[in-house]
């Protein structure tokens, strides 16, 4: 009886461990100046991104190989990239000062030692210059990558 509770100890240990490496961003967290995105939520995004950043300076066919479907890519030459399947936004990258990320008011040329309260766990297991945060249960994320001089250059979603 000894040995069961503590293998079912040790397991929910690790299992808590595990899920704690990095932290993670719900649905409703995830802001851009101020605006819920739901990625991938099959809601009609482009209005949303057209009236929040206006027209974007290009916008191109893009191929997401994974999921095997043509999209749009958004460039707006400030440091605002969103790529689009179906009219929902389905990732994105900021790489200019002017966009504010939440939760936690995150933004290019910040330092990366401001993000150690703000995300403990994912700041002690950052490595290569890359702090990541999950997104819900899913295997995907957002990337938060700095210079070798600790200033956020980038912030984007990943979906592998």
């Amino acid at each position: 009886m000894r040995k069961n509770f503590f293998t079912v100890f040790v397991l929910i240990n690790f299992c808590c461990g595990f899920a704690q490496k990095h932290n993670t961003i719900n649905k409703n967290g995830l802001t851009i100046n101020g605006i819920i995105f739901k990625i991938n939520s099959g809601n009609n995004d482009v209005p949303l991104i057209l009236k929040t950043f206006g027209q974007p300076d290009s916008i191109e066919d893009y191929f997401f190989e994974i999921d095997n479907v043509m999209g749009k890519k958004y460039t707006y030459n400030n440091g605002l990239i969103l790529y689009v399947t179906n009219n929902s936004l389905e990732s994105f990258e900021i790489t200019g000062k002017s966009y504010l990320f939440s939760p936690k008011n995150i933004k290019v040329g910040d330092t990366i030692s401001s993000l150690e309260t703000k995300f403990p766990n994912s700041y002690k297991s950052r490595s290569n210059l890359v702090l990541k945060l999950n997104y819900l249960n899913w295997d995907a994320g957002f990337l938060i990558e700095y210079n070798a001089s600790g200033i956020v250059r980038k912030i984007s979603f990943y979906k592998p």
